[in-house]
């Protein structure tokens, strides 16, 4: 097997204003823009260059992933997109700001719609449906025909990777929260017992 490299897409409009993004299409601020460049600049200081990268759809992820293999000198067509990559539908909550959604609907609630992995959001995707997805996508497809020691990059959603690793019955440690922006997840798989390390992209 080989070394998965997940990642949260940089800083979006959505994020910079505390709205719920869910499929919604934001584009990256100047901030997010200069956090993917950090990004690249990561995987290339520890060594983590990728034999395939895919992304999801949204434009926050696709963006984030083409700036960083700029930095990798990595060419920003070979970045493949996939749906199974997309974040989270979030349902009735995409846009809204998370401050009024927790008046609306009670901080209680929201916490069971991030946590618990059968509990649907107002018409959206439980946990479990997404980390299916993403799991279908990794076994079947992102590590196909891969060798030991190849990288294969992946640039999701904080909810969506947190799925993911639920689906496989690894807890990351995040409960509620959200992904850093700051944080990339190496997951290794070359032995019979996978590890996992978060690296810090040093992003001030």
């Amino acid at each position: 097997m080989t070394r998965l490299v997940l990642a949260r897409h940089s800083q979006s409009e959505y994020n910079a204003l505390g709205r719920f993004t869910g499929w919604a299409d934001p584009p990256l601020t100047a901030e997010g823009r200069k956090q993917a460049d950090a990004l690249g600049s990561c995987l290339q200081r520890n060594g983590l260059l990728p034999r395939a990268v895919y992304s999801s759809p949204l434009q926050r992820a696709h963006t984030t992933a083409k700036i960083a293999c700029h930095r990798l000198n990595v060419a920003p067509d070979a970045v493949v997109t996939a749906e199974a990559l997309r974040e989270r539908n979030t349902g009735a909550l995409t846009g809204v700001c998370k401050a009024t959604a927790r008046s609306t609907y009670g901080v209680d609630m929201i916490s069971r719609w991030k946590v618990d992995g059968e509990v649907e959001p107002l018409g959206g995707e439980t946990m479990s449906q997404v980390g299916r997805r993403m799991h279908d996508f990794v076994y079947s497809h992102a590590l196909y025909e891969c060798e030991v020691n190849d990288v294969v990059l992946l640039i999701s959603h904080s909810n969506a990777i947190k799925s993911f690793f639920n689906w496989l019955g690894i807890d990351i440690g995040l409960n509620a929260g959200s992904l850093s922006q700051d944080h990339l997840i190496l997951f290794d798989l070359r032995a019979s017992n996978p590890s996992l390390k978060f690296i810090s992209c040093g992003y001030q």
